[in-house]
C-alpha cells in the first residue's frame, strides 16, 4: 500500500515549484516593461528637445540674420530657450531634470550655408 500522505505532499511541492517560476516569469516581464516604457519615453522627451533647440535657431536666423551668420561652435538651450556659448556640453543647464541640449553651428560663407546639429 502507498503513503497517500507522502505524494501528496510531494504534489504540492511540485505545484508550489511551478507557481514560483510562473510568478518569477511575470516578474520579470513587468520590470522589462516599465523598464522600455520609461526609456521610450526619454526618446521622445529628447526628440521634442531637439526639435525646439532647432527651432530656437530658425527663430535667431528669421530675426537677425547677420547675427545669426556669425555663430560658430556650440551653444547651449538653456530651459527658457537662450542660446550662450559654451567650451564642452558639461557645463549646459539641465533642461527637464535630466537632459543637456546643445546646438552646433558651422557657416559656410562660400555656399552661404549653415549647418546645424541639434544634441540632447
Amino acid at each position: 500500500m502507498k503513503n497517500p500522505l507522502g505524494q501528496s505532499l510531494i504534489e504540492a511541492v511540485v505545484t508550489l515549484g511551478i507557481v514560483i517560476l510562473m510568478v518569477t516569469g511575470l516578474v520579470v516581464v513587468a520590470a522589462t516593461s516599465l523598464k522600455n516604457m520609461q526609456a521610450s519615453k526619454n526618446r521622445a522627451t529628447a526628440a521634442q528637445l531637439g526639435q525646439e533647440s532647432l527651432e530656437v535657431a530658425r527663430k535667431a536666423r528669421d530675426t537677425d540674420w547677420t547675427t545669426f551668420i556669425g555663430y560658430s561652435g556650440k551653444y547651449c538651450v538653456s530651459e527658457a530657450r537662450v542660446l550662450t556659448t559654451t567650451a564642452n556640453i558639461t557645463s549646459c543647464p539641465l533642461v527637464s531634470a535630466k537632459f543637456k541640449r546643445t546646438l552646433d553651428f558651422t557657416y559656410t560663407a562660400a555656399t552661404l550655408t549653415m549647418n546645424i546639429v541639434s544634441t540632447v
